[in-house]
């Protein structure tokens, strides 16, 4: 439909002897479309037909030369500019503005449309020149900062150690794996799921050694069951059990003046003081990225693959503020100046290892979309020959870490086991009996000097008792080896002896016997001279 402006300029324009192709011209220049103009010039033709008779009637001819003379350009313009800023332009002005307008919008909304494609498909494939892609360092900083926040947590981790010469010849290796689950859900309940194993060799000394531990932690209180023993003498009673160590178990322990792990410090370490290092390890600001080898895919998830390194100086500081915070627990156990010796000599033995391993460059591999910490790995070289005095018969010692977590923020449920037995009814009596043992090995070396001196074991022994000569140098030895035996609750030893056997019992807590003899340690109950320990 014809817009009516238009008609009426068209009118106005023709009133004063302007030609239609002048006035198309100077539409067309104002910005009016051919389509536009036509529909105007039809609406306008339209009564043409009506109007002739007018025009055949008037008898004035010299009307029309004065309309259409030519030495009137300046009177037939005169409408055009007058009336034309009015219409056309402002008209061209408004439609102007909402073109711009509509452009601009469709521009704003190109670009957000552009910029949230960019962003997505940053988050899987590796775009050059991306804007939105995050710096390697705040990506590093941001996985520290979401793994300490995380509840729920699998991971697997293997330790390899070897000490070597510098020509390559092997003095011994040690290994440490241990893989299981953490719940942090309850930030003063932690509970984890652990199976731990920890194996040994030195080669020049044919020395093996292979012990597995699986460890439940539920708060404070804590499960241990050793799964191979095979290495191990001597705790083969325990293995396969659970034992549950809690706080009745280190009063149990202390009474009986065996050392032990104080849980009131450890629990309060699991809940406050964690909480503490992790805020003071985010703000460490001790890892740098120094390469990064692009994206990479691990079981299915993007990941960043970065090397980091750990900057020597800033770790000794972190290292020194961790040991702080964490002794700041034990201050009511300590003077202050006790306190002061144990962070000084800490301090000092910080600056020295830190100093000998320098750097650590560790290769990260960080989620894209949850900058959850995928794997780690580490492979460090230390050189013994930079300390002052090595005490190590080897020259260097070469360190492989690899750590692979998973299930981020997957619940899981820990449980104590079915079964379990206080630690300490089963450590007291078996740690007793080593103490025993170690007492009557004391009396055994007596024993063998007193038969190198009188070729006869026949002194060791009175009214079936152990006993020394008055005024022998190993009197004051018997009267408190016997003593320390009856105070881990054994009976008073039994003795009997002869020129070449002898043979000293006691009656254990438990109703059983241990014996020593010239042969060796045994389960006997010694009754006479004749009876051989064994």
């Amino acid at each position: 439909m014809a817009e009516q402006q238009l008609v009426d300029y068209i009118k106005k324009a023709k009133a004063v002897g302007q030609s239609e192709q002048q006035t198309r011209a100077l539409l067309y220049k104002n910005g009016w479309s051919v389509i536009e103009v036509d529909d105007a010039f039809n609406a306008l033709n339209q009564p043409q037909p009506q109007a002739q008779p007018q025009v055949q009637v008037q008898p004035q001819v010299q009307a029309q030369p004065q309309v259409q003379k030519p030495q009137q350009p300046v009177q037939a313009q005169q409408p055009i500019q007058t009336q034309q800023p009015n219409l056309a332009n402002s008209y061209m002005a408004v439609k102007r503005s909402k073109t711009i307008l509509k452009f601009s919008a469709i521009i704003i909304i190109l670009v957000a449309i552009a910029s949230i494609a960019l962003y997505s498909l940053g988050q899987f494939f590796d775009i050059p020149y991306n804007p939105f892609a995050p710096s390697p360092e705040r990506v590093v900083k941001n996985m520290f900062a979401k793994l300490g926040k995380v509840d729920f947590m699998h991971s697997s981790g293997r330790v390899d150690i070897n000490a070597s010469a510098y020509d390559g010849s092997s003095f011994g290796s040690a290994s440490i794996a241990i893989t299981g689950d953490v719940d942090r859900s309850d930030k003063n309940n932690l509970k984890s799921n652990q199976t731990l194993t920890i194996q040994f060799s030195v080669p020049q000394s044919s020395l093996e050694a292979r012990i597995g531990v699986d460890l439940v932690v539920l708060g404070d209180k804590v499960y241990i069951k050793a799964s191979d023993t095979s290495t191990w003498q001597g705790i083969d009673s325990v293995k396969g059990v659970w034992l549950k160590l809690d706080q009745d178990s280190v009063k149990a322990l202390s009474e009986a003046n065996i050392q032990s792990i104080n849980l009131q410090t450890q629990t309060g370490y699991n809940a406050e003081i964690v909480n503490k290092i992790q805020e003071l390890f985010a703000k460490s600001d001790m890892f740098s990225v120094e390469n990064n080898f692009g994206n990479t895919k691990i079981d299915g998830k993007d990941v960043y693959h970065y090397l980091v390194k750990i900057e020597k100086e800033k770790m000794k500081e972190f290292l020194k503020q961790a040991f702080q915070i964490a002794l700041s627990q034990n201050q009511n156990n300590a003077s202050e100046q006790t306190q002061a010796i144990a962070i000084n000599l800490v301090e000092a033995s910080i600056n020295s290892i830190a100093d000998i391993i320098g750097d650590i460059n560790t290769e990260m591999w960080i989620g894209k979309r949850d900058y959850m910490l995928y794997q780690a790995k580490m492979n460090r070289t230390i050189d013994l020959g930079l300390l002052s005095e090595n005490p190590f018969p080897a020259n260097q010692i070469v360190i492989d870490y690899n750590l692979i977590n998973s299930n981020f923020g997957k619940p899981i449920v820990i449980t104590e086991p079915e079964s379990s037995q206080k630690v300490e009814d089963v450590l007291i009596p078996i740690i007793k009996m080593q103490q025993i043992k170690s007492i009557m090995s004391q009396i055994s070396v007596v024993a063998s000097q007193i038969f190198t001196t009188n070729k006869s074991y026949v002194a060791l022994c009175k009214n079936k008792f152990v006993s020394a000569p008055s005024g022998a140098y190993y009197s004051e030895m018997f009267i408190n080896a016997i003593k320390n035996i009856m105070d881990h609750g054994a009976t008073n030893p039994a003795c009997f002896a002869r020129i070449q056997n002898y043979c000293i019992s006691t009656q254990l807590p438990s109703g059983g016997y241990v014996c020593i003899g010239p042969l060796g340690f045994g389960s006997q109950r010694c009754i006479s001279s004749m009876t051989i320990c064994k």
